[in-house]
């Protein structure tokens, strides 16, 4: 549904193609049958009220009523950092944040850019969003996007963005907070900064996150040392730095202060953190 098959989807190509029921904004494919002016939403209508009433093959029962949204985060951090409850992880930084813009009414005020990285695939948790406030791209060819798009998000939806970047996406557009700058948006940066192209490792060897130093990320998947402060005071942004749980929440209600300037902010994150979202996308 919506999707746009890429080489991503070779091998659904390759053994499913026949199989495949594609729905899009314009046209619905089944099998090797397209139907123009069949829509995405037409499909949705009916396969819904299909799904409720239908008894028997394939489906046995009438369907269940949609269950309660379950917890998100807690249950979905990694289990390394349970014994310290103040060590930032995306789980936890989701989990704070997230509570912060519920508390204060500020959902229908933002709007989030994500790019690629493993804060994207964290935030896919994430519910209680005004519609049109999610911005994401999983385009390999992406990585990055999330810091541009700020502006443009901004600007065309009128909200502030709310955006959330991977350190290494980051440092290839970060010259896009001047952007933000010369045009006196109040755009907040997260920059989850764990000095490593995490979402990489979890492809290329995912048992470089389990404890102790004989597991060891690849030099290439190895980010290196920025000041993000001087770079924020460089480009004409506020610039914040958070190691702990309790330096996120105050930050947090320094951002709800009224400014010009766009924010900043470093969120340290333990190289080794591995989200559970990221676990179960690796591993299957």
């Amino acid at each position: 549904m919506g999707t746009i098959i890429t080489d991503d989807y070779l091998w659904f190509i390759e053994n499913k193609y026949a199989d495949m029921v594609l729905a899009t904004s314009e046209q619905i494919r089944a099998s090797y049958f397209i139907f123009d002016g069949v829509t995405m939403k037409d499909f949705m209508e009916a396969l819904l009220a299909r799904f409720k009433t239908t008894k028997g093959y394939p489906l046995s029962t009438v369907a269940p009523p949609q269950p309660a949204y379950p917890e998100p985060w807690v249950s979905n951090s990694d289990p390394q950092w349970n014994d310290k409850p103040e060590t930032i992880t995306y789980n936890r930084f989701f989990q704070h944040s997230m509570k912060f813009l519920h508390d204060n009414d500020m959902l229908d005020q933002i709007v989030m850019t994500y790019g690629v990285s493993s804060a994207l695939y964290v935030a896919t948790n994430a519910y209680g969003l005004a519609k049109g406030s999610f911005i994401g791209s999983a385009a390999r060819q992406c990585i990055g996007f999330e810091t541009g798009a700020a502006s443009g998000a901004q600007f065309g939806s009128g909200k502030r963005a709310w955006t959330v970047a991977g350190d290494g996406g980051f440092m290839m557009v970060c010259q896009s907070l001047s952007t933000l700058a010369r045009n006196k948006l109040n755009a907040v940066i997260f920059v989850m900064s764990n000095a490593v192209y995490a979402i990489e490792q979890v492809y290329v060897d995912i048992t470089a996150f389990e404890p102790g130093p004989e597991h060891r990320f690849d030099a290439f998947d190895i980010l290196p040392k920025w000041d993000y402060l001087a770079l924020a005071k460089a480009f004409g942004a506020k610039g914040y730095r958070v190691t702990t749980v309790s330096e996120l929440n105050a930050v947090l209600h320094e951002l709800k202060k009224p400014t010009d300037q766009p924010s900043l902010v470093e969120v340290v994150i333990p190289e080794k953190d591995l989200p559970r979202q990221m676990l179960r996308l690796g591993v299957e």
